[in-house]
């Protein structure tokens, strides 16, 4: 929940007044979804800068930081300070929300509560995640009474049904210690949930490519719903046509159609990408690669699925792929035969990308992984080190002890 409700709130500012907040909204996101996140940021913080009491800019900034961390699995361990900024901008926001709740204007109060509950519901998910059940629980019914209040002043609010949707979706999946807690009268109701989202996608005037994103989310994770999340990626792309993380979902989804060709189609295409945005063989690696799976990326279940994609797309690269692809697809399958523990099988493919013309860092990495077997640890270390890295092409890995 927390994800998208922090994007429904970076994305909510439009009943804002101010021609700063309407040009963060429009640039924000085409940012966020190419995944340059200090970009971002950095436009969203010009907002902050120059109306330091708008309670919009700090949820935006929150919103940009949780969506990174989302897609970049593990940063708050690597980069306190961007947890301690998300922790203080939704904080932040809450107060700063109150001053638009006191308003005579009923327009005005629905979007102090409209913020307020979309900030609630942000830090109620945030206990959540450290299992701080009763913190969240206090904090989410908090969350829906300020953004039922909001509806109630402003019933042609339809962007507030993304913020109840996942709250009705999200309270039907929770832990089993909640469910147990019955006397908390935690409910949920997953299909209330989806259909509140697709009212905010459908209806919402700002929020409807976040609602679009976090129901293709759902619909892959939670619902296994894969033609429903396809059609919603597409008009995503639509939207944002430079965002290479879209593409690449769409080459993951397509895949677990069975659509194998178009699967290669779309990844070839995010290859191609590289010429203009070598990020993507760099610090775009991690969010591409684990930005949906999270701690769950490179998880034993899927490995085998990986290798027959990579089979099937090796056996045609020659034939139509650009100058590096052949080399970067065997890399690739190298590293997931050692993820599989077929280090034997993982030394041919590194061994011919050794062969291969230099591709950014993918010759040394290779060697890297011929000394010693690339396992998961070793893996996400060095996305991770990407990520972090102010060269596309981040840091050449040193082997392993």
């Amino acid at each position: 929940m927390i994800l998208a409700s922090a994007l429904l709130a970076f994305s909510s500012v439009a009943f804002a007044v101010t021609p700063l907040t309407e040009k963060t909204v429009l640039e924000g996101p085409e940012a966020l979804y190419n995944l340059d996140y200090e970009e971002a940021r950095a436009r969203i913080r010009k907002l902050i800068d120059a109306e330091p009491d708008n309670p919009f800019g700090y949820i935006f900034e929150a919103g940009a930081i949780w969506w990174q961390s989302s897609n970049e699995y593990g940063l708050f361990i690597d980069t306190p300070t961007l947890e301690g900024l998300f922790e203080t901008d939704v904080r932040t926001a809450i107060a700063k929300s109150e001053a638009y709740q006191q308003s005579n204007d009923p327009k005005v109060q629905a979007e102090g509560y409209f913020t307020g509950g979309m900030a609630m519901g942000t830090l109620g998910e945030w206990h959540l995640l450290r299992r701080h059940w009763l913190k969240a629980y206090f904090e989410g019914k908090k969350s829906i009474k300020l953004l039922n209040k909001a509806l109630k002043l402003n019933p042609e609010l339809y962007d507030v049904y993304l913020g109840l949707g996942i709250y009705d979706y999200e309270a039907d999946h929770l832990p089993g210690v909640l469910k147990i807690s019955s006397f908390l009268l935690v409910r949920g109701d997953s299909k209330r949930g989806l259909q509140r989202m697709q009212l905010a996608s459908a209806k919402g005037k700002v929020v409807a490519s976040q609602a679009a994103q976090y129901l293709a989310s759902t619909y892959i994770l939670g619902e296994r719903n894969y033609a429903e999340a396809l059609k919603l990626i597409r008009l995503l792309r639509e939207r944002f046509p430079e965002s290479a993380y879209f593409q690449f979902l769409e080459t993951m989804t397509l895949f677990r159609t069975g659509d194998i060709d178009g699967s290669y189609r779309e990844a070839r295409g995010v290859f191609l990408r590289v010429a203009k945005d070598p990020e993507i063989l760099g610090r775009k690696q991690l969010s591409l690669l684990c930005g949906l799976d999270g701690p769950k990326c490179f998880d034993p279940a899927g490995l085998a699925s990986a290798i027959e994609w990579l089979n099937r797309a090796i056996a045609r690269a020659p034939a139509d792929g650009p100058a590096g692809w052949p080399t970067l697809l065997r890399f690739y399958r190298g590293v997931v035969y050692d993820l599989a523990g077929q280090h034997t099988q993982a030394i041919a493919d590194y061994e011919q990308v050794l062969a291969d013309p230099p591709l950014l860092n993918v010759q040394t990495w290779a060697k890297s992984c011929i000394l010693n077997q690339c396992d998961r640890e070793w893996v996400l270390r060095t996305l991770k080190e990407l990520s972090l890295s102010q060269s596309p092409s981040g840091p050449a890995p040193a082997p392993k002890k």
